[in-house]
């Protein structure tokens, strides 16, 4: 229950902050720091919401300890591991948002 508890406090940071950029956007910045910023933030609260499903389950086999069979047993879901790289390959979708900023400044100062 606590993982849960911590893993929608955290989940909730991360959609503030996906709302914060879509609000931003529906105001009109398409590529400014604060929409990239609130985005990078998604990210990285995604990031930990999928750190925490890994593991939380292995500091509480730790805190356990072995059971009668005095063995260890750590397992890993394909889910946890596909939202971590979601995350990631979020981080790479930010960076590129911030190029798109850079070059959308370039032009303006073109025109």
């Amino acid at each position: 229950m606590v993982v849960a508890d911590i893993s929608i406090l955290l989940l909730s940071v991360a959609l503030y902050q996906l709302n914060r950029m879509l609000g931003a956007i529906a105001e009109g910045d398409l590529f400014s720091a604060r929409v990239v910023g609130s985005f990078r933030s998604f990210a990285f609260w995604l990031l930990m919401v999928s750190l925490v499903w890994v593991i939380a389950p292995i500091l509480a086999v730790l805190l356990v300890g072995p059971d009668d069979s005095h063995r260890l047993e750590f397992k890993l879901q394909l889910r946890d591991i596909l939202t971590i790289g979601i995350a990631l390959i979020l981080f790479l979708v930010a960076r590129l948002l911030e190029r798109a900023r850079i070059i959308d400044e370039e032009m303006r100062e073109i025109v």
